[in-house]
């Protein structure tokens, strides 16, 4: 049997082992969280378990900004959906570790490289090909809080 690559050639595994959630979860209270969503729950869980290899997390500012406009990873894989956590929360600072919850459930820790603001209109335009709120990906795009973690 053939076994086939990951995109990117490196499979990545962002999973914690058992002693390290365990650690996280009884420091739970000295982090900043941010709530997300059942779908980027699932985005989530395909960074950790590697099957959006060769992402290891959010999307970057570069990264974010290059998939857009040329349908590629910065460092030129393809890659032509960007994968991003938008939040509303000003007090998250670059450089630290938060919490991703859905409702009480932890979901992930994140360290925050980076925080910027994007145009959901270039957003929803080189997505989804139109700008039309009607449009269920448009909508949504839309709905999003405004500044972007990666």
């Amino acid at each position: 049997m053939t076994q086939i690559k990951p995109h990117g050639g490196k499979l990545i595994s962002r999973t914690l082992t058992e002693q390290k959630r365990k650690k996280i979860i009884d420091q739970a209270s000295e982090f900043q969280s941010v709530q997300i969503s059942v779908d980027l729950m699932k985005d989530v869980e395909n960074i950790a378990s590697g099957l959006f290899s060769p992402l290891e997390g959010f999307n970057s500012r570069e990264d974010y900004e290059s998939i857009l406009y040329n349908k590629r990873l910065s460092n030129g894989l393809p890659w032509t959906l960007p994968i991003v956590l938008d939040t509303d929360n000003s007090e998250i600072k670059e450089g630290e570790d938060i919490l991703l919850k859905s409702g009480d459930h932890l979901v992930a820790v994140m360290q925050v490289d980076e925080r910027f603001t994007y145009d959901k209109r270039a957003f929803a335009e080189q997505v989804y090909g139109t700008n039309d709120a009607a449009h269920p990906g448009v909508a949504k795009t839309y709905s999003m809080k405004d500044t972007l973690l990666g």
